[in-house]
């Protein structure tokens, strides 16, 4: 290397520091592939957690856990969080109910984020709270957001599926798959009352839509 380049280096960084600080970790989102890899980062440093704007986590290592999804809410209560959105990309592993419950623990037990996005590969943990608990969403859970927030009507839950032809074609080039339906072009808003195609290939696909629930709440 050039002669002093090192020193160089060292007073660039330490100017780059001086004017910007902290200032970035609530500029960026911090994406975790597990929630055990979460745990571990957060708790090294709970000073810069309060800085953090935007987390998110996939749901893995979870499927250990009696109730695998209520230990999450948990964890992610007692960290000192004031994110404006939480992100959490669920897989394979859970059932429709875990997922429900999960959804329902955040909304009743909020702390730490002014919007959550709970992401899923299919709609099983909506069928089930509307076939199963005879609980029309997003309707039941918009109810409880308000009345948990004093009747702020700024308090809102939202449901969108993916459009799969779109969602794929994000996928192979810059979204991850379950990451597509962040996309406003690849996602729709849900509908109870959307027919259902009766061509058994097609109904396999609608079926295995991605589904994302959206909890606005009032600021943290």
């Amino acid at each position: 290397p050039a002669k002093h380049s090192l020193a160089l280096l060292y007073y660039v960084c330490k100017q780059i520091w001086y004017e910007i600080g902290d200032s970035w970790i609530g500029q960026v989102t911090f994406s975790y592939d597990d929630v055990v890899t979460l745990m571990d980062r957060l708790t090294e440093d709970l000073d810069k957690v309060p800085l953090m704007r935007h987390i998110q986590v996939r749901s893995h290592n979870l499927v250990t856990s009696t109730f695998p999804f209520i230990w999450l809410v948990s964890l992610i209560n007692s960290l000192p969080l004031k994110l404006d959105c939480l992100t959490i990309l669920s897989g394979l592993d859970f059932e429709d109910t875990d997922e429900y419950r999960a959804i329902e623990s955040f909304i009743k037990d909020r702390r730490g984020w002014r919007q959550l996005r709970f992401i899923s590969i299919n709609a099983d943990a909506i069928k089930y709270s509307q076939m199963t608990l005879n609980r029309p969403q997003p309707e039941t859970w918009r109810k409880v957001i308000q009345k948990r927030d004093g009747g702020n009507q700024n308090s809102s839950v939202t449901i969108y599926r993916a459009d799969r032809t779109r969602a794929r074609q994000l996928a192979t080039r810059r979204w991850g798959w379950l990451n597509a339906i962040l996309h406003e072009s690849a996602r729709r808003v849900y509908d109870a009352n959307e027919a259902v195609p009766t061509d058994d290939t097609a109904r396999l696909e609608h079926n295995l839509e991605e589904t994302m629930v959206v909890i606005d709440r009032s600021p943290v």
